[in-house]
């Protein structure tokens, strides 16, 4: 038998580089085999690039992405099912004609077998990719897993949660094995540490979705991403232990960050964005969390962190437990010409055609008339668009000249109200004496229903260019604002119609810009609307629309009183 030159892994380190959004991870390897666990995405996936300059002298990953094989106790055994397992070897040895293996991928096992007699150091660096690796029921799959190498786990402490690898009521762990000084795979004690970057043969009870004690999940996919569509992040924590948790969350790339922690798009929310420092998120046991993530994009253009020449800013963000398991997320922004549409927004809404209601409704056709309404929409930070009824605009001292409280041209808002009791938190000697000034801007065609203290109705889609935005506005009908309310005859039953409105905007560039250019203070589009609850069929109306922003102030009811 071939001598034993199988040696644990002895380290595992995971650093961000010098490149903003990438991530290194370094490896010791020992001559003969080492299981290594590939966390990130090289930029250049090719096995000669990854593995240049090394001795190795060969590479295997198991080729099927959902099953497993039986692990190999001793990979200098024969019978590897070579039609299973993918090869890499160096392009100057004699197995080189027959690689299959072309491109090394992120979250995903190696077994590399190192040639010679000494250690070499490795690395590999790439973007952190965040991907739950599909798992093989009742079998050994080899797998990796996000240990936080600082508090390293054991393993019963970080399988103890998952159903599929632990028996609580024996507090026996299912089979796993690691490989061992010795060449050969051994099973693992449930009190051994567990190591970053180290692949184990893994054994599953039934089906399995097990990453680690806590999961992380996102809205963009695999990384966060932010652009002219995608403003908000939603990063989504769950905590599979039996115990509550504390999830930290913070900037991890070696430049400041221009992260912001928003709050829930909830209506009337109070809550102003802040900087993302340091974010420490409760999770109760079995409890899941949605943690809100925007961008101060006033920071990107001049940051060390954006590609001058692409025009995209790329970080890193780490989420830890401080009990054994860590996640390192990649960011990036795309600016290109992208503007900020946070803030308060005034639109004219014409209407200039109307689709007849007998029969089968057909396309609007235009009117005799046009017909305007007024439009109210606000922006939050994190790009969640709302109706608005009516706003009030504050004008508080701190930007108000002493001896023209009336003049109120040219001044920035200090607080947008949409809540009336807000407003009684202002001292009346301060309304009385002018300190405090008001606009009042109401939008009477676009009425709805409000519940809870609720004062805006949330839109769905993104307030940009080239995008669409949709709503309903459901008018009971007994609402004091229902324009339709009548007491024509007591045999119709009811004195009013409920009447349900579909509003869809879909935004451009505003084809007549101030003069000097708007930058992004301007928008048009097309309207459309579909109101049902009049007539036996839909009345269907489109038109036009033209939207002027009046302030950045992208939080409702937030201001300090004075």
């Amino acid at each position: 038998m071939l001598k034993a030159a199988l040696t644990a892994l002895l380290a595992a380190l995971v650093a961000p580089s010098a490149r903003a959004q990438s991530l290194t991870q370094e490896f010791l390897l020992q001559p003969g085999w080492n299981a290594l666990w590939i966390e990130v995405d090289p930029p250049d996936r090719s096995p000669d690039a990854v593995f240049a300059t090394l001795p190795i002298a060969s590479v295997w990953t198991w080729s099927e992405r959902v099953s497993a094989t039986d692990f190999i106790q001793n990979p200098e055994t024969a019978g590897w099912n070579r039609a299973q397992w993918l090869a890499w070897f160096p392009p100057d040895s004699p197995e080189a004609p027959l690689a299959n293996l072309y491109a090394v991928l992120p979250q995903r096992a190696y077994l590399v077998r190192l040639a010679g007699t000494e250690p070499v150091h490795a690395s590999v660096t790439g973007r952190p990719i965040h991907r739950t690796p599909d798992w093989s029921a009742d079998r050994f799959n080899l797998r990796g897993f996000p240990v936080d190498d600082s508090v390293a786990p054991t393993f019963r402490q970080f399988f103890r949660s998952s159903s599929a690898h632990f028996d609580s009521r024996s507090g026996r762990l299912e089979p796993i094995f690691r490989l061992g000084s010795d060449g050969q795979w051994q099973a693992v004690s449930p009190d051994d540490r567990m190591r970053r970057g180290e692949a184990y043969w893994v054994s599953t009870r039934g089906p399995s979705d097990f990453v680690a004690p806590f999961h992380l999940s996102l809205n963009t996919g695999d990384h966060a991403t932010f652009n002219a569509v995608l403003r908000r992040v939603e990063l989504t924590l769950h905590n599979l232990h039996a115990a509550p948790k504390s999830i930290r969350i913070e900037p991890a790339g070696p430049h400041a960050s221009p992260l912001l922690l928003l709050p829930p798009t909830r209506p009337g929310q109070t809550n102003a964005p802040r900087p993302l420092e340091t974010h420490d998120q409760p999770l109760s046991a079995g409890a899941g969390q949605q943690v809100h993530l925007g961008l101060d994009r006033s920071q990107l253009t001049n940051s060390p962190a954006t590609n001058p020449t692409t025009g995209v800013h790329a970080t890193l963000l780490r989420v830890s437990d401080n009990e054994g398991t860590l996640y390192h997320v990649g960011v990036t922004a795309t600016l290109g010409a992208v503007s900020d549409y946070s803030g308060l927004w005034l639109g004219t809404v014409t209407l200039t055609d109307v689709a007849p209601t007998a029969g089968t409704p057909g396309e609007p056709g235009p009117v005799t008339a046009n017909f305007p309404l007024r439009l109210l929409l606000h922006v939050d930070a994190g790009g969640q668009v709302s109706l608005l009824r009516d706003v009030t605009l504050v004008y508080s001292r701190t930007n108000t000249p002493a001896g023209s409280p009336e003049n109120l041209a040219g001044l920035a808002p200090t607080e947008l109200v949409t809540d009336p009791s807000r407003l009684f938190a202002y001292a009346a000697s301060d309304l009385r004496s002018g300190a405090v000034r008001g606009r009042r801007i109401t939008a009477p065609h676009f009425e709805f229903a409000r519940t809870n203290g609720q004062f805006t109705l949330p839109l769905s889609g993104t307030f940009a260019p080239d995008n669409t935005v949709t709503g309903t506005l459901q008018l009971p009908g007994d609402h004091p604002g229902n324009p339709f309310l009548h007491r024509y005859h007591p045999d119709h039953g009811t004195n009013a119609y409920a009447v349900s409105r579909d509003l869809r905007l879909v935004l451009a560039p505003d084809p007549s810009p101030p003069p000097g250019g708007g930058g992004g203070d301007t928008l048009g589009g097309t309207y459309t609307e579909t109101l049902s609850g009049l007539h036996k069929l839909p009345l269907q109306v489109a038109g036009s629309v033209q939207l002027r922003r009046l302030t950045t102030l992208g939080v409702l009811n937030a201001g300090s009183t004075p």
